[in-house]
């Protein structure tokens, strides 16, 4: 950003949602969907 690089932010807040009775929280499933799609390369186990 100090470069003059644009930065753009994306929010959804999705709320809770059940199945059969059982608990879903959309917004892991939409994370993970979103990190496979677009493997970003700071979402790498190790990196510091």
């Amino acid at each position: 950003m100090a470069g003059g690089k644009v930065l753009r932010v994306l929010f959804a807040a999705p709320g809770m949602t059940d199945w059969n009775g059982l608990p879903v929280e959309i917004a892991a499933g939409l994370e993970a969907g979103l990190l496979a799609r677009f493997q970003p390369g700071w979402n790498r186990k190790g990196l510091a």
